[in-house]
């Protein structure tokens, strides 16, 4: 498999099944404060996902909070490391792997 870095639209990411994000009314503050650092100053590290393609997204493995964040900033893509599996290799399992 192979890793490259490239921004990817924030419409195509898929939360990781497995671990799915945990919301509280101070997690929400902090989305807020973290959106407004990315609107004045962008993300200073690309979110880990894993490309699906047969299903034309991407598996997000880490990076949440930024995806989110960015997402309420208004932006439309983010800076990403994406993993591409290999022809016989199912991302999903790709995803775990990496998540451990």
């Amino acid at each position: 498999r192979r890793v490259t870095t490239t921004r990817i639209p924030l419409s195509k990411i898929v939360p990781f099944y497995a671990n799915p994000p945990k919301r509280t009314d101070e997690d929400a503050a902090d989305l807020l404060s973290l959106a407004t650092h990315i609107q004045n100053g962008g993300s200073l590290e690309p979110i880990s996902v894993v490309r699906d393609e047969v299903n034309d997204v991407y598996l997000n493995t880490s990076g949440h909070r930024r995806a989110k964040a960015s997402e309420i900033a208004g932006l439309t893509d983010i800076a990403a490391n994406v993993t591409h599996p290999r022809a016989d290799e199912d991302p999903l399992e790709v995803q775990k792997e990496l998540f451990k």
